[in-house]
């Protein structure tokens, strides 16, 4: 590893730090207030790119959404809010279990799941045949675009600050005040790009 390298990694953990103690601070006297201002603001659904959809949870319980759209694949990005199937058995259905807390152990915790559970691929396996896709969480703010991110990185080959602003561009304001998993979405694109220059070396 280059002195610049072992700087820039050290600048990131300190900027980490820095980032996860303000978010804290902030949401401990003005959480209400900024769930008010989102909910006021934001769509209930966003189309990110082709068949690609980000919510809030009660679309993901909208039978004429999931109609008109061709949805084929709700992931639910939750612990806590239960599975609902407008569609009586005809979607596939994949829990994410994670919090929405901004903490390092639910930014290893949905990366590890998606990993683990090649999320990519089913959702990739979806889009490729021109099935709707519904990401969601609660409010659709944080956990489902971290996860759209993570697709839109590997898809497009792109670094997670790209993907972040083509998901704002259709649905803002994502990752508002703060981007919750930018711890996950950073080791995300180191993965991505150790995996591809490992490619590049043997091919």
């Amino acid at each position: 590893m280059t002195y610049l390298e072992r700087l820039k990694n050290q600048f990131y953990e300190i900027y980490i730090l820095f980032y996860t103690t303000v978010y804290r601070t902030i949401y401990r006297y003005f959480g209400l207030f900024i769930t008010d201002v989102i909910y006021t603001v934001l769509p209930k659904y966003s189309l990110i790119c082709d068949n690609l959809y980000i919510s809030e949870y009660s679309t993901a319980n909208d039978k004429q959404f999931i109609t008109d759209n061709g949805i084929k694949l709700i992931i639910n990005v939750t612990k806590e809010l239960p599975f609902e199937d407008p569609s009586n058995g005809s979607i596939e259905q994949i829990r994410i279990p994670v919090d929405d807390d901004g903490s390092p152990i639910s930014n290893e915790a949905l990366l590890k799941y998606v990993q683990d559970n090649n999320i990519y691929d089913t959702v990739t396996r979806h889009l490729d045949t021109k099935q709707g896709v519904l990401v969601h969480c609660k409010s659709g703010v944080q956990r489902s675009p971290t996860v759209v991110a993570m697709i839109l990185m590997k898809k497009l080959n792109i670094p997670f600050n790209e993907a972040t602003r083509m998901i704002q561009k259709e649905r803002y304001p994502t990752f508002f005040p703060f981007n919750n998993f930018i711890i996950a979405l950073k080791e995300y694109e180191k993965i991505l790009s150790q995996t591809q220059n490992n490619i590049n070396e043997t091919g």
